[in-house]
């Protein structure tokens, strides 16, 4: 990674979270049309004002469902709309009164949830062309970013949306997403999202690593296998994402998981730039928040000489810009380190990577 601005040149990696996709070019044009790209504080919101009368059906299951549960006038984010799903099986199994009673509700919020994100994303992410085929949108201020990756840098992504992918296959000759999703069998449709405009030069042998933390709308689980479908957005019972639980089983041995996780606990201590975009780190995420303490501990045992030289932080609100850098301050920053503070993904990229 190399910005002449302020004078870096060395490792980086860009860390994206939901807040990069709503803060995305085409969210800030005027007449953008409703839904916008959700946050985990307005997903209910936003996903009401889901249109498209081939989404509606499942929209109206969803909302059904989240009633029967929490009542009317429930104000939820997705993680404790999860978070409290999760526990009713155990609180069910333990407390239940007659043998051989089941609570399915769990697994019934699991399907509609997905499918209810992928109708979400389908509307907020999608333009329509007609008569052609439907197109998803990309964001100038992604492809800005994204065009100063290399191979030595790492994307680490906590969304489930595609935003990224789309500038990677238009932006960037070091993706590749069969080696750079860190996934042990890739297949599917390949060619799609490895594309890059043709470009002069030498094979690329080395790759950027782009660490999908939760998992990606665009994978479908077949076996041990990952298939990536071209449209990441139509209606599947394959999604292979992991849900904003408090609970989250992805360090397990045999999770496609655990190799994205170790990778992305390698690439954050070698970054010398880390730039956040759009992640708040939540309180109840304490897996990902363990992640960033990490960063400066070796082999996990003491706090090592291993500070940044520059962190980047772009989010509209204060208090998570804070806590992001309190998070830091007690392994990773000192004296040297340049923090750089910006309200907007756009403010970031345009002082980042100005266009000449």
């Amino acid at each position: 990674m190399k910005i002449d601005r302020i004078g870096f040149h060395g490792r980086g990696c860009l860390l994206l979270g939901a807040g990069a996709t709503r803060g995305a070019a085409f969210v800030e044009k005027d007449g953008y049309p409703l839904p916008y790209p959700p946050l985990d504080a307005d997903f209910f919101t936003q996903i009401q004002r889901v249109s498209l009368p081939e989404n509606r059906d499942i929209v109206r299951q969803l909302l059904r469902f989240t009633v029967d549960e929490f009542g009317v006038g429930f104000t939820l984010t997705m993680e404790r709309f999860f978070t409290q799903v999760e526990a009713l099986p155990q609180v069910f199994q333990e407390l239940r009164i007659s043998r051989g009673q089941q609570y399915r509700q769990p697994d019934k919020a699991m399907v509609l949830f997905k499918q209810g994100l992928a109708c979400l994303f389908s509307e907020a992410l999608y333009r329509d062309d007609p008569p052609g085929p439907r197109r998803p949108k990309t964001c100038g201020y992604h492809n800005r970013l994204v065009g100063m990756l290399d191979a030595q840098d790492a994307v680490i992504s906590f969304n489930y949306d595609c935003v990224l992918e789309e500038s990677l296959r238009l932006n960037c000759k070091y993706w590749n997403p069969t080696e750079s999703y860190q996934l042990p069998r890739v297949g599917g449709a390949i060619a799609y999202w490895r594309y890059q405009v043709a470009r002069p030069g030498r094979p690329i042998h080395n790759f950027l690593p782009v660490l999908k933390m939760h998992g990606s709308m665009n994978w479908r689980r077949r076996g041990k296998r990952i298939l990536l479908t071209r449209n990441p957005y139509e209606l599947s019972a394959e999604y292979e994402i992991v849900p904003p639980q408090w609970k989250k089983d992805v360090l397990r041995a045999d999770s496609p998981y655990l190799r994205i996780w170790q990778e992305a606990r390698r690439r954050l201590e070698l970054a010398k730039c880390l730039i956040v975009a759009g992640y708040s780190v939540p309180m109840t995420d304490l897996l990902a928040q363990t992640l960033l303490r990490c960063r400066n501990r070796p082999a996990g045992r003491t706090v090592g000489d291993n500070h940044l030289a520059v962190l980047a932080i772009a989010n509209p609100d204060r208090e998570a810009r804070r806590h992001l850098v309190k998070l830091f301050s007690n392994s990773s920053i000192n004296e040297h380190t340049q923090v750089l503070v910006f309200d907007s993904l756009k403010q970031c990229a345009e002082f980042l990577v100005p266009i000449p």
